[in-house]
């Protein structure tokens, strides 16, 4: 019997152990099997928050700074869709993918602009919680 009342104590212990872990960053909706994302409007809210409201741009200029970006989140989406969600694509995929945006972008900005836009375009990037900070 103690032996019995021992191993039910300690496999609900493990069980509440295993809650207590991180789930990975990944939350999961609906049907279980799509990341939950940002939409392209909310990530273009953030767009004009971050960088298109403190860079003080002109009509045209945060027109096509927009069109740029929707661009680029759309063909971002589409990537991931192909790589699959979870899966991290090509670096030369997305690094391609981030030129032709900037490439956009720089066309009609000023050098003064377009380096304090890289300035702010840095702080915008998500976070990576899943690295390891502790030096080695």
């Amino acid at each position: 019997m103690k032996r019995l009342w021992i191993l039910t104590v300690m496999a609900f212990a493990v069980t509440l152990m295993s809650y207590a872990q991180p789930g990975g960053g990944m939350r999961q909706g609906g049907n279980g099997d799509q990341m939950l994302r940002l939409t392209i409007e909310e990530r273009m809210e953030k767009l004009d928050s971050h960088i298109i409201v403190p860079l003080a741009l002109n009509e045209f200029q945060s027109i096509e700074m927009r069109v740029a970006y929707r661009d680029f989140f759309e063909e971002m989406d589409e990537l991931m869709k192909n790589t699959g969600y979870g899966v991290r694509p090509s670096s030369e995929k997305v690094d391609l993918l981030v030129q032709t945006r900037d490439a956009k972008i720089k066309a009609h900005l000023t050098p003064e602009l377009y380096a304090k836009y890289l300035e702010l375009e840095k702080e915008m990037r998500p976070t990576r919680s899943n690295q390891n900070t502790m030096p080695r």
